[in-house]
């Protein structure tokens, strides 16, 4: 059973990186690239690609408190999607588009916090006006770190 659920969260990543990193990697590098893979995720979950949602939302809320091979493959998805999210902070300050003085690592956990609380707002509340206000939230984080106007901001 174990490794049925394994090779489950191996498909789920790779359905992820298609539907969320490959159409965001057409994006310009920096800035506009971090925007169009948080946009991609919103409408990823917002589709709800998976039957109840996002996968990883409801797999880590599952596992998150049981220890073993699960939890640890859970855990590895997600710390590889915040890393990736940093790294693209760390683009775009080395472009000069977002302030050197900010986290990349805390400026993605906000990022992330406002797409899992649209997740959240959407399948438990049915609410899905929640992801334009978590897409609205993001960008004006971005802005407020921003070192001058973008048009990906807009």
């Amino acid at each position: 059973k174990e490794d049925l659920q394994l090779a489950t969260i191996q498909a789920a990543a790779e359905r992820f990186v298609a539907e969320v990193w490959m159409p965001a990697s057409s994006a310009p590098g920096g800035l506009a690239r971090l925007v169009a893979v948080y946009d991609c995720w919103l409408d990823y979950c917002r589709r709800r690609v998976f039957p109840g949602g996002c996968f990883f939302f409801g797999t880590a809320a599952e596992y998150h408190a049981r220890p073993g091979r699960v939890r640890d493959a859970l855990a590895e998805v997600r710390r590889l999607w915040l890393e990736a999210g940093a790294e693209l902070v760390a683009a775009a300050q080395d472009r000069g588009e977002l302030d050197p003085a900010c986290d990349p690592e805390a400026l993605v956990f906000e990022l992330d916090a406002l797409g899992m609380a649209a997740t959240l707002d959407d399948q438990l509340r049915d609410d899905a006006g929640a992801y334009g206000r978590a897409r609205a939230a993001m960008l004006a984080r971005l802005r407020a770190g921003a070192t001058a106007p973008h048009p990906a901001l807009d």
